[in-house]
């Protein structure tokens, strides 16, 4: 394996690193509400907690997100050790993805919020967003995934690029 192989497999690595500290962040942030609402001392009733850590729409958008990462990182990786026709598209496809993923988890934000707020207990809503926040701070200085894999990306097209040169 090539010096730019190698690279570009550390940043796709980095990127995949990074998503999955993400990820194990927000279902710490969701298996243990206690200790958050302890540490961020919020007065929230523990039923409401409990509503809202044992809906599985929590943990769609994480785990979502990172499957989707997963996968791209695949492909990826795919792309580095053997071209394809695909080639040309990356810069292209792989910040399209990142816009893609951002637009998903906010509309999957705003439904969860939308099911939170039918169920019309103010400690359910008020529970959701605290652990929204808590995810959030914990992962504040992780860098997203996507960049990695747009720095990638654009190091895949443009090696191929000089190589048809």
């Amino acid at each position: 394996m090539e010096k730019h192989e190698k690279a570009i497999m550390g940043l796709l690595t980095a990127g995949l690193v990074a998503d999955a500290l993400k990820l194990v962040a927000a279902l710490l942030v969701r298996s243990f509400p206690e200790i958050v609402l302890q540490l961020m001392h919020e007065e929230i009733s523990y039923d409401g907690l409990h509503k809202t850590v044992t809906n599985p729409l929590l943990y769609l958008r994480p785990v979502l997100h990172f499957v989707i990462m997963l996968l791209l990182f695949f492909l990826l990786r795919s792309e580095c050790k053997k071209p394809s026709a695909l080639s040309g598209l990356f810069p292209v496809l792989v910040p399209v993805t990142a816009i893609v993923l951002s637009a998903a988890g906010t509309v999957i934000s705003y439904f969860v919020s939308f099911y939170m707020n039918r169920i019309n207990d103010v400690s359910v809503v008020a529970a959701n967003n605290m652990l929204n926040t808590a995810s959030s701070l914990l992962t504040l200085f992780i860098p997203s995934g996507m960049l990695f894999f747009i720095l990638a990306a654009g190091a895949i097209w443009y090696r191929r690029k000089q190589m048809q040169e």
